[in-house]
């Protein structure tokens, strides 16, 4: 096309030819553009980088979505070691065999499983918030009913539903946060502090045992443990 604009016999139906590429080419490449989202240079400009997009300042959105997943973590972990600190107390006033108390423990651990695994495709289905607030209010619910109606099935089944809201409360409060968070060094730094909180709470239940289950009950005990989930 330069070698043709460039003769000094200029043929009008080149010079056609030549304004019909041009207009085509231009036609082509907005098209792209508009179809493959090539940034021009005003978009580039003004993209953040990962730097000014990483900063590490706490939003208040931030710092609420920390202590809802904090406090959700260090009562799924009492909820989850509760059954070893009072399964004695327990086995002597219901008078369970050593197969009963293994059931204890096993259904709330299946349960657990299972909801780690359904946790995924309910978010989903239902949103992670109301998966969340679903899952706290029947914890609450069936361990106040243990502790009030007190018998073994009551018991089981109690376990049962607290592993399964532990479970889902675990895997999606967690993508909740990360999904939420402000920024990437946020979301790493909020997710290292709640494993530090997990790990908090079994260790709270367990020093809550030592000093409380005798003087207390179990029944009393098992209302104290589950505070930190309302």
């Amino acid at each position: 096309i330069a070698s043709m604009t460039q003769t000094e016999d200029a043929n009008p139906l080149v010079d056609a030819t030549i304004i019909k590429l041009t207009e085509t080419s231009a036609l082509i490449k907005t098209k792209n553009q508009e179809e493959y989202g090539t940034p021009t240079r005003e978009k580039e400009d003004s993209t953040p980088t990962t730097e000014q997009e990483d900063n590490g300042s706490w939003t208040k959105l931030d710092l609420c979505l920390l202590l809802l997943q904090g406090l959700v973590h260090f009562g799924d972990a009492v909820e989850i070691y509760l059954p070893g600190v009072i399964m004695q107390a327990v086995s002597c006033d219901l008078h369970l065999t050593h197969t009963e108390e293994g059931l204890v423990a096993v259904a709330m651990y299946a349960t657990l499983a299972l909801a780690v695994v359904i946790s995924v495709p309910l978010s989903q289905r239902f949103g992670r918030g109301p998966i969340i607030l679903a899952s706290l209010y029947i914890s609450v619910i069936v361990t106040v009913l243990c502790a009030l109606i007190p018998s073994y099935y009551t018991l089981l089944l109690s376990r049962a539903l607290v592993g399964l809201c532990a479970g889902l409360n675990m895997s999606t409060v967690g993508v909740y946060f990360v999904e939420h968070a402000s920024c990437r060094k946020v979301a790493v730094l909020g997710t290292f502090v709640t494993i530090l909180l997990y790990s908090a709470g079994g260790s709270w239940v367990a020093v809550l045992g030592y000093l409380l289950l005798e003087r207390m009950g179990w029944r009393v005990f098992v209302l104290c443990t589950s505070i930190p989930l309302f």
